[in-house]
């Protein structure tokens, strides 16, 4: 510049006007920017650098963003209502307490992004990701999330009645203040850690899904759909699972004192060194399950049926098996002291193998 030029005023990162917003977004002057107490209904800011940029207070209601960066900016009491942000850069965007009601969020990166308290009634996230995402008291209710990439441990308070996930990692999640009703579904999903402890879960579909080490104390699965459902080591005491749908379901090493499994179908179930002390299992199916070396103790499978199943090394002390069917049952080397077997069905039941225990000792 030389001498006696008239400097260039610096750009005003403020802009407070729909005008303004459009001039700088066609000179690409957007990186940053504060927007404030603009009204642009129907916007349509697709593709533009809008990184670390600041929205208060402004009307931006069906808007359109798509493609458009805004990884690190902040919308603070904005209308965003049907807006559209397909392929956008959302990436730790702070979006909360806002509504995107009926928003377009096909195939968008919200990796980190911020949406606690947001209402994302009727959104579309196909293909969206959501790794990291902070969804704590977010409405999600109805929402179709079966092909979004959804990795989240904050959804605290969230409303999920009747939305549906496929392969989301909610591992280590705290879902105790979550809502949910039957039409909620889980298909191959993870839990593993997660804390869903006096949750009603009841007709709840999780398909196939993966609770490991979850805690699940007192809460109600009655009527729930578990199929091939992982509850290895997890901690499901006093329990309500009457009328459980869990065949091939797979309980081994978990905890059950008290667990109420009546009129459940649990036929090829693992429940190996499992503890279930006190547990109901009346009524229920158990054909070909497996509880090798489970504790047993006190429990009831009055009326049950164990056709074909394995309770090898089990501790049945107590434990009542009045008019249950133990055909082809194998209890070799069980602990019986004490056991009720009134009017049980005892055709083909297998006791210890002396050439097996001579085997196992050896």
């Amino acid at each position: 510049m030389s001498e006696g030029q008239p400097s260039t005023p610096p750009r005003d990162p403020r802009i407070e006007t729909q005008a303004a917003l459009l001039a700088a977004a066609a000179s690409g002057d957007l990186l940053g920017a504060e927007i404030r107490g603009v009204v642009a209904k129907g916007v349509n800011l697709s593709g533009h650098d809008l990184r670390q940029a600041h929205f208060v207070s402004c009307e931006l209601s069906d808007a359109v963003f798509d493609r458009a960066r805004l990884s690190g900016a902040t919308f603070e009491d904005c209308n965003l209502r049907g807006g559209r942000f397909r392929h956008a850069d959302l990436a730790d965007t702070v979006l909360s307490g806002h509504t995107f009601a009926h928003a377009d969020f096909r195939e968008a990166n919200l990796t980190l992004a911020k949406l606690s308290s947001c209402d994302l009634t009727q959104a579309n996230f196909h293909e969206a990701q959501l790794m990291g995402c902070d969804l704590t008291s977010a409405w999600l209710s109805g929402l179709d999330l079966t092909t979004a990439r959804l990795v989240c441990d904050r959804l605290e308070g969230a409303d999920l009645r009747g939305t549906r996930f496929r392969l989301a990692d909610l591992s280590g999640a705290n879902l105790q203040t979550v809502k949910l009703d039957a039409r909620t579904s889980f298909d191959q999903c993870l839990f593993e850690g997660s804390n869903l402890s006096h949750l009603d879960l009841r007709s709840v579909n999780f398909h196939n899904s993966n609770l490991t080490q979850a805690k699940l104390v007192g809460c109600d699965l009655s009527g729930a759909m578990g199929v091939q459902v992982g509850f290895n080591e997890a901690d499901l005491s006093l329990a309500r699972l009457i009328g459980f749908r869990g065949t091939r379901a797979d309980f081994s090493g978990a905890t059950l004192n008290g667990t109420d499994f009546t009129q459940s179908d649990c036929s090829d179930a693992e429940f190996g060194a499992c503890i279930a002390q006190r547990a109901s299992f009346k009524q229920a199916k158990l054909d070909h399950a497996r509880f090798e070396k489970a504790d047993l103790s006190e429990s009831s499978f009055r009326s049950a049926s164990l056709v074909w199943a394995i309770l090898d090394h089990a501790k049945l002390d107590k434990s009542v098996f009045t008019d249950t069917d133990l055909s082809h049952a194998s209890l070799h080397r069980a602990s019986v002291a004490g056991c009720h077997m009134g009017r049980a069905r005892l055709d083909d039941i297998r006791y210890t193998d002396a050439e097996r225990q001579r085997a196992e000792d050896f």
